[in-house]
């Protein structure tokens, strides 16, 4: 996770870290009688509420002095009842999202202790945001609004952007990411899930942390 640092003492947070994408969640996905798995599985994990489960397998709160391996990981679901089953495949799809988003909430809160500066927007980039629900669940939980590149593959686009300068096409990366950046979607929280997202982190941190032995 890198940050970008904007004008007075404000900054703005892009997270790139989402190699988790298609792992996980083309896994859960991965039917071949259906044409767009990827979408199915959005389209599922949006039905369920907020924290209907929980995951727990990175990425991580960053803490370099507290290396453990392997990574504890798994899934906390709900006590079974006769009218819902405890975990089922949009509630993992759901859980695996709001992981993520929680992680970067965790992480966000140690750059503004350490750098004495307030975040107050989101840059996500990664084949993960060609699912809308994950970019406004990372907008609920961090409650600030996720500016979400047009190009989603963007590491290629940096090493596009780098063969571009070398060949001499633009004069240097500022210039190079101008003309080849493209636009940017702003998605916006909803300030209704404030109270219902700081609820739900706070379980999952205190999880998280038994799962490392804090």
């Amino acid at each position: 996770m890198g940050v970008d640092q904007g004008p007075g003492e404000r900054t703005g947070v892009e997270c790139g870290y989402l190699e988790l994408r298609h792992n996980l969640w083309q896994a859960f996905g991965n039917d071949e009688s259906v044409e767009k798995p990827y979408e199915l599985l959005t389209a599922e994990a949006s039905q369920e509420r907020p924290g209907s489960a929980m995951a727990f397998m990175g990425p991580w709160i960053a803490d370099h002095s507290r290396l453990q391996f392997p990574s504890q990981v798994g899934f906390l679901a709900p006590f079974p009842t006769l009218l819902a089953p405890p975990m089922t495949r949009p509630k993992m799809a759901r859980a695996v999202l709001e992981n993520i988003a929680f992680a970067v909430w965790g992480n966000l809160g140690q750059l503004e202790e350490v750098s004495g500066r307030t975040v107050e927007s989101l840059k996500l980039c990664g084949g993960l945001t060609r699912s809308g629900l994950f970019n406004q669940i990372v907008a609920d939980v961090c409650q600030m609004p996720v500016h979400v590149s047009a190009m989603r593959e963007t590491s290629a686009l940096g090493a596009a952007m780098c063969a571009a300068v070398g060949a001499g096409v633009y004069g240097g990366l500022l210039t190079a990411t101008e003309g080849m950046a493209g636009s940017e979607e702003t998605v916006e929280p909803d300030p209704t899930m404030r109270s219902r997202y700081r609820t739900l982190y706070k379980r999952w941190l205190k999880t998280y942390q038994k799962l490392w032995g804090r």
